[in-house]
């Protein structure tokens, strides 16, 4: 089998799975430092919104729309666990 091949398919799917999370917040559902929960908040207007809360060791709160978030199934959003997620 021709390595250039193998190279070039393995490119594509890299490709694909970056394009499926770009401009996304990676969000490591395995997170030891984190709890993450799905809740739903309502816009100004009254309209709700799924969303995902961080809360961190510190006892800081973050939240983001559901739709803005990557939940990946990795410990924490490192690069080595990215390429261990994108190589599996």
């Amino acid at each position: 089998m021709d390595i250039c091949w193998i190279m070039d398919a393995s490119k594509k799917v890299v490709k694909t799975l970056c394009k499926e999370i770009n401009e996304h917040f990676l969000c490591p559902m395995y997170s030891d430092v984190m709890r993450i929960s799905e809740i739903t908040t309502t816009t100004a207007h009254g309209k709700p919104v799924e969303s995902i809360q961080l809360t961190c060791e510190d006892g800081a709160i973050f939240v983001f729309p559901k739709d803005d978030c990557a939940m990946l199934p990795i410990v924490h959003a490192t690069t080595e666990e990215l390429g261990i997620y994108l190589w599996e």
